[in-house]
C-alpha cells in the first residue's frame, strides 16, 4: 500500500485516505491541518495522531485481498472516521470497497455529525446497507462485507 497515493500521484485530495486501488473513485488523502488547529508562531507543535496499516490475503483462499479500510476526517478536522471492511465471497472486494465509500459519504454528509455523532454513524451504517441492497443486490446475494468503524 502507498500511504498517500494522492500526494504521490498528483491526484486531487478529497479529505480522506483509503486503501484502494483501481476504479473505486479518486485517490484520497488526509486533509491539511486547518490553520485554526496549528500552534501559534514560536510554539512547539501539538501531538498529532498517526496511523499505519498492513494487509495480506488469507493463505489458501487465493491471492486477492478483499479487505479495505478508511481513515478520514471532516473538513474542519474536528471529527474523524476510521473503519475496516472485511469482504467475503466472490464479490467481496467490490462490496467492501463500495461500503467503505458509501459509508464515508453518508457519515460526512449527515447534518447530525457534529451534534449527534452516534446517531450519524448509525444512520451511515443503515444508509450503506440500503444502498448495497439497492445497487448491488445480485453481487451481494452470496458476497458481502463486515465493517468495524468508529
Amino acid at each position: 500500500l502507498k500511504q498517500f497515493p494522492a500526494l504521490i500521484s498528483g491526484h486531487r485530495c478529497v479529505g480522506a485516505m483509503y486503501a484502494a486501488e483501481g476504479s473505486h473513485g479518486p485517490a484520497l488523502c488526509p486533509p491539511a491541518t486547518p490553520s485554526t488547529m496549528k500552534p501559534p508562531k514560536g510554539e512547539p507543535p501539538a501531538p498529532r495522531a498517526t496511523f499505519g496499516s498492513s494487509t495480506i490475503a488469507n493463505f489458501g483462499k487465493g491471492d486477492e485481498n478483499q479487505d479495505t479500510y478508511v481513515a478520514a476526517s471532516s473538513e474542519s478536522g474536528t471529527k474523524c472516521f476510521v473503519g475496516v471492511f472485511d469482504g467475503h465471497g466472490d464479490q467481496g472486494k467490490r462490496i467492501s470497497h463500495f461500503a467503505r465509500n458509501a459509508m464515508s459519504k453518508a457519515l460526512f454528509s449527515n447534518a447530525d455529525l457534529h451534534t449527534e455523532p452516534a446517531q450519524a454513524i448509525q444512520a451511515a451504517y443503515r444508509d450503506t446497507q440500503e444502498k448495497i441492497e439497492r445497487e448491488h443486490r445480485h453481487q451481494a446475494e452470496l458476497s458481502g462485507t463486515t465493517a468495524v468503524a468508529a
